[in-house]
């Protein structure tokens, strides 16, 4: 039994192409690391106390937004380690994981220079910096990262 070639040309055309994809993981990570940073670096000037609750809230809203409008086009991945991580279980094309990163990558570097000429270097620039102070060091805050990643 042959499938019918309307339902074929519809199904294909339904299916985003992969310039359509690069351009929502670019505008997506865009989005999460902008109001995620700028959550943070907004948060440090209202104080300590509202700080936490700042950042954690812009991060949480900016990468729920990120996923509901952009999973319908390109998955939502919106982070490298999620990419590779389905590319690695083939949930993904092998050929869209450098474009797909690539993407993110730009999409965060836009993001960062957005804030910097925006909001200036206020509150670290948003970066999570290891307390030194709390027993968390570099290498420590690098293995915590790698391992929740």
């Amino acid at each position: 039994m042959s499938a019918n070639p309307a339902t074929i040309a519809q199904s294909e055309a339904t299916v985003p192409r992969a310039g359509t994809r690069y351009a929502a993981e670019c505008i997506g990570t865009f989005m999460l690391v902008f109001f995620s940073a700028g959550g943070s670096i907004v948060g440090a000037g209202l104080g300590p106390s509202i700080a936490p609750i700042v950042a954690g809230a812009s991060s949480a809203i900016s990468l729920a937004l990120a996923i509901l409008i952009f999973s319908g086009i390109s998955g939502g991945h919106v982070n490298p380690a999620l990419t590779l991580a389905l590319g690695i279980l083939r949930r993904i094309s092998p050929r869209l994981i450098p474009g797909y990163m690539a993407a993110q990558l730009a999409g965060s570097c836009l993001a960062g220079l957005s804030l910097m000429w925006l909001l200036g270097g206020d509150g670290a620039m948003g970066a999570n910096i290891p307390d030194i102070d709390s027993g968390i060091t570099v290498g420590r805050a690098l293995a915590i990262e790698v391992l929740l990643s």
